[in-house]
């Protein structure tokens, strides 16, 4: 039952997103206030040092591994916007005479 508990949280922003269709803000506010009830309610965990250094480092592969495939990944579209290949193509597109869907 304490599993249940400390996992409210994550489960009520997931039902936020999933079923009430509520924005991602809103969802990550409701995620905090079960947080803060159950430290209220003295019923989170005690903190430990060493886990807080491993989540951390955790935390900041994930962070570090999803930058490393964004980042260039805006950069060409980037690139790509100020040559002015999307306005080429579409302008090919538009000369084979096909609509938009095709």
């Amino acid at each position: 039952m304490l599993v249940l508990l400390q996992l409210s949280p994550i489960l009520a922003a997931f039902a936020m997103l999933l079923v009430l269709r509520r924005p991602p803000i809103e969802a990550a506010i409701v995620g905090a206030a079960f947080v803060a009830m159950l430290w209220g309610l003295d019923l989170g965990v005690a903190f430990d040092p060493s886990l807080a250094f491993e989540m951390i480092r955790d935390t900041l592969v994930l962070f570090l591994g999803t930058s490393a495939v964004i980042a260039p990944g805006l950069a060409v579209v980037i690139m790509i916007e100020r040559m002015g290949t999307n306005m080429a193509v579409a302008n090919w597109v538009r000369g084979l005479g096909w609509s938009p869907t095709q």
